[in-house]
């Protein structure tokens, strides 16, 4: 039972931070809000157009759930959904027999708020999401490699928003 105690207890603790979720779940928004105005993030990174990237993941996401129905003028939209992009890292997480980078992580951090119209915050909360990538001898591919983890971390931080802002409600 020693044994099995620190096991149980690593499993315990990875069950509750991986944010699983039943995936058919239809998350709902606030009682009133049946508009949404997602505005374009900010972006607080040396990293250009990573906001863009963020901002179409969630707009898709959004809208691709019923029950939510995306305005593009923020004056017609029930509620506001704004963030910004504050945290954006790629580091070598592997190496090779040479000491050569051999595996890349990416994590991009997005600090993000649900308003009324009125104003009054519906939900608030910061979403990081981290995903690897294969390095490269060659700099395009390298950057290829970078530019679609990107895109895969823009969609997983979008799910988890969206699963966040109507997990409440």
């Amino acid at each position: 039972m020693r044994r099995l105690a620190p096991v149980l207890l690593l499993l315990a603790a990875t069950l509750c931070g991986c944010g699983y979720h039943l995936a058919d779940r239809q998350g709902n928004l606030p009682e009133g809000v049946n508009t949404l105005y997602v505005q374009l993030f900010a972006n607080r990174t040396a990293v250009p157009y990573v906001e863009n990237l963020i901002t179409d993941a969630v707009i898709s996401r959004f809208s691709s759930k019923r029950g939510v129905t995306l305005v593009e003028d923020r004056q017609s939209a029930d509620a506001v959904l704004s963030g910004k992009v504050i945290g954006y890292s790629t580091a070598a997480v592997a190496y090779n027999g040479n000491e050569v980078a051999a595996l890349y992580r990416t994590t991009i951090t997005v600090q993000a708020s649900l308003k009324r119209a009125d104003g009054k915050v519906l939900w608030k909360g910061v979403v990081e999401w981290s995903e690897h990538f294969n390095a490269s001898p060659d700099k395009n591919v390298q950057d290829d490699n970078e530019t679609a983890v990107q895109k895969l971390v823009a969609d997983r931080l979008a799910q988890d928003l969206y699963t966040r802002v109507t997990d409440n409600f």
